[in-house]
């Protein structure tokens, strides 16, 4: 089940970034998130003000996620939705009409990696944005995110190319852009 997130959640929701991002930093970062860059509260807090950052909460039927007692957030997953794109032109897509995945995650905690909640609320967003009659959803991922890249493509995202960003002050990123299209 997905729901928009609202401002009361946002400290909740900048501190389940914060728990990601270190998670990813003692294993391997492989979005190369870096938390008060890339997200920062500004963007959490203007994405819930647009009401495109969404809160996944697995199956209320599925009694495994609401027992457990080590998690103290009322949802497993949280992603921005939206239709700001930039590629610099990089890259040929299939449609114009798209909406964009952000900042997709799943909480690291233990308890919650086996249960497949990436797929469910990758799932989730599918249907979501197909109620929004778009024709195509776009995604960058940074070259090399494996684990990303897996679950995209066996959600039938195509690959679409390549391309680089620089951030200021930060090291050239290489990117993989992905599309999926609503048939």
């Amino acid at each position: 089940m997905i729901q928009t997130a609202t401002t009361d959640q946002l400290q909740m929701i900048c501190q389940f970034y914060q728990e990601v991002i270190e998670d990813l930093e003692n294993r391997i970062n492989f979005p190369k998130w870096t938390w008060g860059i890339h997200p920062t509260m500004e963007d959490l807090e203007n994405a819930i003000q647009n009401q495109e950052l969404i809160l996944f909460t697995p199956d209320p039927s599925s009694s495994t996620f609401h027992e457990l007692k080590e998690y103290s957030y009322p949802f497993a997953g949280a992603a921005i939705i939206n239709s700001s794109w930039i590629d610099g032109g990089q890259i040929q897509w299939t449609s114009q009409d798209f909406m964009a995945i952000h900042l997709f995650a799943i909480h690291p905690n233990p308890a919650l990696r086996s249960m497949k909640y990436g797929d469910a609320f990758l799932e989730e967003i599918l249907d979501y944005i197909k109620d929004q009659n778009t024709e195509s959803i776009r995604l960058d991922l940074i070259e090399g995110n494996w684990p990303a890249d897996h679950l995209y493509l066996r959600h039938g995202f195509e690959k679409r190319g390549k391309g680089e960003y620089q951030p200021e002050g930060e090291v050239m990123l290489q990117f993989e852009y992905r599309e999926y299209l609503y048939s």
